[in-house]
């Protein structure tokens, strides 16, 4: 018999429609998988959290929270500058999984090809010093699917 307080719920925006639900069990460390497709990124990261030796923290930290709109999805993204060198302009890539489609990037200029983007930091506040963040928000057309892996001035970073 399950209890209430047996279970831990995460929610993690990574699939459409949008918000994948993982539920792990106290009992005996047991995990009840997510849908087939969408486990890769939440096993991908815990396994790296459990790690030993721990694995050096990478330069660079992406944080996403979208939902699905319509026919698309809104994400405002958070990056954080884990390195040393302070970057001018900053730039982050990534490759969408599917055909989505950036249509706006408030906070940003973007490029895409295919499913690879690039957003660049604005003039104004295109430089992101060691220990900094900096947000901005993309718009596209498109399942509502976060990509897992970003590159900061092409260095992988971790991503939740």
């Amino acid at each position: 018999q399950q209890h209430a307080a047996d279970t831990l719920r995460e929610s993690y925006f990574l699939a459409d429609p949008a918000i994948v639900e993982v539920v792990a069990r106290n009992a005996a460390r047991g995990i009840e998988d997510p849908a087939a497709g969408q486990w890769f990124a939440v096993q991908a990261r815990e396994l790296i959290s459990l790690a030993s030796p721990a694995l050096a923290p990478l330069a660079c930290d992406v944080r996403v929270v979208g939902t699905k709109v319509g026919s698309g999805f809104i994400a405002a993204i958070t990056v954080e500058n884990r390195g040393t060198t302070t970057l001018r302009p900053w730039t982050l890539a990534w490759t969408f999984g599917g055909a989505q489609k950036v249509t706006r990037v408030v906070g940003g200029s973007y490029t895409q090809s295919g499913a690879d983007v690039t957003v660049t930091g604005p003039k104004a506040l295109g430089t992101l010093a060691p220990g900094k963040k900096t947000a901005f928000v993309v718009t596209g057309e498109g399942a509502a699917e976060a990509p897992w892996q970003f590159r900061l001035a092409g260095t992988a970073c971790s991503s939740r």
